[in-house]
């Protein structure tokens, strides 16, 4: 079933008030949100199908810049990594060309269970090879091989298990909020991810 104009709208303003309302980020990066939004407004509500529609809102919410915002239909199996994973990515330089590489690994997620780091290089998510701009994307609910090379230069091949989220109108894997631990020295060490 496609959505109608009447819908798209409803649904674009309704992102557009979320971002407004509740986003927070007092500089917003050097977006100018009000600005971005309007300028899109048409090319997205003119989207020939639902994908696309999809796809241009979750640009649009790229412009922010920040790694968990995002956007996507309840029945898509198409959760960014930072969501699926709890991991974040960033582009690099990798034999001549680009790939990803893991840039924070949240203690608790999947990513960090299946022994993954910052600085590891992805290279094959099931059995496939993936480089920018494809985002890399693990389904919810399944297993998903990978290679990845490590910053000594080893290649590893394992598998990453990726747990059904508790809820289906919020499908994010939610790592560990507050983490501790002691450092040499008696140095207490505390991270919280808000």
């Amino acid at each position: 079933m496609s959505l109608d104009s009447q819908t798209k709208e409803k649904i674009y303003s309704r992102v557009c008030e979320l971002v407004t309302r509740k986003h927070f980020d007092p500089g917003m990066n050097g977006a100018n949100w009000e600005e971005l939004s309007k300028a899109r407004r048409d090319k997205i509500l003119q989207s020939p199908n639902d994908e696309e529609f999809e796809k241009q809102i979750q640009d649009l919410l790229a412009e922010l810049k920040t790694s968990h915002t995002g956007f996507r239909h309840s029945k898509s199996v198409k959760i960014p990594g930072r969501h699926a994973i709890a991991a974040t990515f960033m582009r690099c330089n990798f034999d001549g060309g680009q790939r990803w590489m893991f840039q924070d690994v949240h203690e608790g997620g999947p990513a960090h269970a299946a022994g993954l780091r910052p600085g590891d290089i992805l290279l094959q998510v099931r059995n496939k090879e993936l480089m920018p701009p494809e985002p890399p994307i693990f389904p919810v609910g399944e297993d998903s091989q990978y290679a990845v090379q490590k910053p000594d230069g080893k290649r590893i091949v394992g598998n990453l298990i990726v747990p059904s989220p508790r809820s289906k109108s919020h499908p994010v894997i939610v790592p560990k909020a507050v983490l501790c631990s002691q450092l040499p020295d008696g140095i207490g060490w505390l991270n919280a991810m808000w």
